[in-house]
């Protein structure tokens, strides 16, 4: 059995990561730091998130009621973490000069 053969490349994987990301957003005519759809889909579940909490703690629904908006807002959680988290990566993957660090 053959044994595997890796690149000796003296590129760091990092470096190699962001000029792929680069390319890919040059090619595909897209802007890194996200577009106006992004920033709509990120309004509008914040705004939603908002709107059924405060319907949730000030208005005290049913209980049956209750129980959904509880699902729902952790749907709406969890929508609003992606987001988020997408934003992030764009924010990091647009700085392709190397100046931003990485956390920890």
């Amino acid at each position: 059995m053959a044994s595997p053969k890796f690149s000796n490349t003296s590129q760091s994987f990092h470096s190699e990561l962001k000029k792929r990301i680069s390319d890919y957003f040059t090619q595909a005519g897209k802007s890194s730091t996200g577009n106006l759809s992004l920033y709509f889909k990120a309004i509008v579940l914040v705004l939603s998130f908002i709107l059924v909490y405060v319907h949730l703690v000030f208005y005290t629904p049913v209980t049956v009621l209750a129980i959904l908006e509880c699902i729902v807002l952790g749907g709406l959680t969890a929508a609003i973490g992606l987001i988020l988290c997408m934003m992030d990566y764009m924010a990091v993957s647009a700085n392709i000069n190397g100046s931003m660090r990485w956390p920890g």
